[in-house]
């Protein structure tokens, strides 16, 4: 039998679409953190210092707000029949009109109703950690069941016309209150990201018993040194290793994040000082960056208990034997040790082959250092900035945010 030629057109849950979105950019080049492969090393220990966080969030008031969102459309049946993706997206660009009114900035203030991943998508997972949302399932499937109309409490009527509530797997924990915050479908024009005290309360309770490891978090850390001292008092906690009293249970965490990240930073420098040679451009400071870097950074990575730091890595499974992690932080590690001077160990033949390698370990195939398109199409930094460019920070940015938003909600009156 003949086979005919076509196109054929596939229909598609803009869930659906929002997903294939997310699948295309993974498949990008790898963006900074994972030039030479330290995602997994780095969101090993971001998970427990900042469980239920991610990078792209912002505010710890989205983790009221989503909910709130989908908490109405279940009980207004607002999605029955319909593509609820869409409803919830509708109701999360309104949300974005009201926080615009009293906030400089809110996620979707740009893209407006074009935006490619709304507040839902970015906190959907922190909401089921939480224990926000007490069925981890993911928010396509639950839109669903919104759209089937199989989710949320229903009111039954008996012959004698009697009202009679009946659960149907509501998704969100009862006890977490959240009809304040969207009463009748409508945001109040006072919506801004100041977490009430009653939400507040909530929050922190919920992050102090995420305990990874059976070990406090470094959210937990922040939140007390935030009560004790104030929010304005995280402002001067720039690095997680900049929080006075760390808990000894953390502290040696800490110490071997501190040192990763230092390794990260000079390791990638020398990356970028041998790709700017090999493009033949100017150095926008690449090399002057190591140079400093090695002065304070050598010493202690000369001292860095890489048995210890691959134990941990170890028990978590964040070790990849493909990628030859041990391998790398070793030789490179030793390498430092073995030279004399900045200048020697960004020349060091040894070192730099350890480089090469690790490139062809963690992007085979799209090494710049080997293929012409791919060191053409490389990017080269603007400029180096002294001692925060290529920092790995664990998201403590958005874990200090997240603090300051919960301790000031907590000092703010009764609510």
């Amino acid at each position: 039998m003949p086979v005919r030629a076509g196109i054929a057109w596939l229909s598609s849950s803009s869930a659906e679409i929002a997903r294939a979105r997310a699948v295309l950019r993974a498949l990008k080049p790898a963006g900074v953190l994972d030039e030479l492969g330290f995602l997994v090393l780095f969101s090993a220990f971001a998970d427990r210092f900042y469980p239920a966080t991610n990078t792209v969030m912002t505010r710890a008031r989205y983790l009221v707000f989503v909910p709130a969102i989908y908490r109405y459309i279940e009980e207004s049946r607002k999605a029955a029949g319909k593509d609820a993706d869409r409803v919830a997206r509708d109701l999360q660009f309104k949300l974005s009109e009201a926080l615009l009114k009293n906030e400089t900035s809110a996620i979707g203030r740009d893209k407006g109703r074009d935006i490619v991943r709304p507040p839902s998508n970015i906190y959907w997972n922190a909401l089921a950690d939480l224990g926000i949302a007490n069925q981890r399932i993911s928010e396509a499937s639950y839109q669903e069941r919104l759209s089937d109309d199989s989710v949320g409490q229903r009111v039954l009527r008996d012959d004698d016309n009697a009202a009679h509530p009946e659960d149907s797997d509501s998704i969100w924990d009862p006890s977490f209150r959240l009809s304040h915050v969207m009463p009748g479908g409508v945001f109040p024009s006072s919506t801004s990201f100041l977490l009430w005290k009653s939400e507040a309360t909530q929050l922190k309770k919920r992050y102090e018993n995420l305990r990874p490891d059976g070990r406090h978090s470094m959210m937990t850390h922040l939140m007390r040194l935030g009560e004790r001292h104030g929010h304005e008092s995280l402002e001067a906690v720039v690095q997680i290793w900049d929080a006075p009293d760390i808990p000894i249970e953390l502290a040696g965490l800490v110490e071997h994040a501190r040192r990763l990240s230092l390794f990260a930073r000079g390791v990638t420098l020398q990356y970028h000082h041998m790709l700017i040679e090999k493009r033949q451009v100017a150095d926008p400071g690449a090399s002057g960056a190591f140079r400093e870097w090695f002065q304070f950074a050598r010493n202690d990575l000369r001292t860095w208990n890489l048995e210890e730091f691959f134990s941990l890595i170890r028990a978590w499974g964040a070790e990849r034997r493909p990628l030859r992690d041990r391998e790398f932080l070793q030789e490179w590690t030793e390498r430092l040790g073995a030279v004399g001077s900045a200048n020697a160990a960004l020349q060091d033949p040894k070192s730099r082959a350890i480089v090469a390698r690790r490139e062809s370990d963690t992007h085979p195939g799209a090494q710049r250092l080997r293929v012409k398109h791919h060191l053409q199409s490389w990017i080269v930094p603007r400029r180096y900035k002294d001692d925060d460019y290529y920092q790995l920070t664990y998201r403590h940015d958005v874990g200090r945010r997240f603090a300051k938003d919960i301790i000031e909600g907590l000092r703010r009156g009764a609510s």
